[in-house]
């Protein structure tokens, strides 16, 4: 099954941020789907692994069937303007899993001060 790259999104490193990265990534997929809509006959926008000799890494790409020859350039041009869109948008750092409990735990700390 033939594919192409559309890009990247988000923050986090391989292979310790794992998890964090692929939700990033099914973040960005839900935007371009509820974005674009349904890609065309015989496609499919998903997260793509490329091997890599320093450790597997993901991007978001389209997969379509051999018969259809041609890729749908059009398509992927709007969905790698929109996940670029996307990505700026975010502030990945702001929502990061451990920049998220480290607020969560300078909150906790003040609700065991007593007034």
């Amino acid at each position: 099954m033939p594919w192409e790259n559309v890009g990247s999104c988000g923050s986090g490193q391989m292979p310790y941020d794992k998890d964090w990265i692929v939700q990033c990534y099914e973040l960005a997929l839900s935007y371009l789907n509820f974005i674009v809509g349904t890609a065309p006959e015989g496609c499919e926008l998903g997260i793509m692994w490329h091997e890599h000799e320093l450790g597997d890494y993901p991007s978001i790409g389209l997969f379509w069937d051999y018969p259809q020859s041609d890729p749908p350039w059009k398509f992927i041009s709007k969905c790698e303007s929109l996940l670029e869109r996307f990505d700026e948008a975010v502030n990945w750092s702001e929502i990061n899993p451990d920049a998220v409990a480290e607020d969560m735990e300078e909150d906790s700390e003040y609700e065991d001060d007593e007034y």
